[in-house]
């Protein structure tokens, strides 16, 4: 029997968290929620029924792949099993754990964002529940000409994807959409992500209230966009050709890039999820949207990026 099991490190959070990102009480969290009934294992579901590996040593072999990008002859090695078998396990807890997580609403009410916002945007921004972001992660280069044209980010002069993410006042994600091409503007993956669909909903039953704010960095040129949302757009002033920025936009300037960090940090946590901070091989794209969003949806388990005092 392999000695790389859960069980074996549920004494050494340090060592658990290299591996899988978790400490024990995490990885038990996030083992209860997607398995509650411990019989009714993923790898039942599926037609993959060769590999004796305990049900928790499934899911903690899965997130050692997404934590550290092991290659599956490497982990293969460590639990005892084929290279193939390790790709069909990865497979099967992927697609798994992708709809398990797609079920739950992670956006909560007004009052409870509200709530638990720090003092300091509570005070400069009271009424703005959201801040959002793009984020592209690079990928092996495709051999389409096409794909490679569609694909190559400027801004990173490689080819990539891009994804649009959203996280409340302290942190917390909100809304992840799936990958696009990293040729896309910030624009269009606002209303391509369904992201725009998502706040005039959230708006019209009443989750959010008209006049509330989004914020975003001064890319984001979407004003008549999330005005149509009837909401309103937070993002720093742009200065005027050959004139100095006013002292109070100079200040707002300031409050906002103090605030909008988080999501930067929020997207940082994402990404120590190796199998997308790394270069994403052309093997992983027919699985790649499952894996972002899993990965975004994992953070959701750890610690708030600001916490209460």
């Amino acid at each position: 029997m392999s000695i790389f099991s859960a069980e074996n490190f549920t004494k050494d959070d340090k060592l658990l968290r290299y591996y899988c990102g978790f400490n024990n009480s995490e990885f038990n969290a996030v083992f209860k929620f997607l398995v509650p009934d411990s019989s009714n294992s993923p790898l039942k579901m599926s037609k993959n029924m060769k590999i004796k590996i305990k049900i928790k040593d499934q899911l903690f072999f899965t997130l050692c792949k997404l934590r550290n990008n092991l290659d599956f002859t490497d982990l293969g090695y460590r639990f005892q099993i084929s290279t193939q078998d390790c790709s069909s396990l990865f497979c099967d807890w992927i697609n798994f754990m992708y709809f398990r997580f797609g079920e739950v609403c992670i956006w909560p009410p007004r009052d409870i964002i509200i709530k638990n916002m720090p003092e300091s945007y509570k005070k400069d921004f009271p009424n703005t529940l959201a801040i959002i972001d793009g984020t592209e992660i690079k990928i092996q280069k495709p051999s389409s000409l096409h794909a490679q044209s569609q694909s190559y980010s400027n801004y990173k002069s490689t080819n990539t994807l891009k994804a649009l993410v959203a996280v409340d006042p302290r942190g917390s994600l909100l809304f992840t959409s799936c990958l696009f091409s990293g040729a896309i503007s910030d624009k269009d993956i606002f209303e391509q992500s369904g992201f725009k669909k998502m706040l005039q909903n959230l708006v019209q039953h009443g989750h959010i209230n008209e006049g509330d704010g989004i914020m975003a960095d001064k890319g984001f040129n979407i004003h008549r966009e999330v005005e149509e949302c009837k909401l309103k757009l937070n993002i720093p002033p742009f200065a005027n050709a050959g004139l100095q920025m006013t002292q109070a936009d100079a200040l707002l300037t300031k409050k906002i890039a103090a605030h909008r960090v988080h999501v930067e940090r929020t997207i940082g946590s994402v990404k120590k999820f190796k199998i997308v901070g790394q270069k994403v091989p052309l093997s992983l794209f027919g699985r790649v949207n499952q894996i972002w969003n899993v990965c975004c949806f994992l953070t959701t388990f750890q610690k708030p990026i600001i916490r209460r005092k």
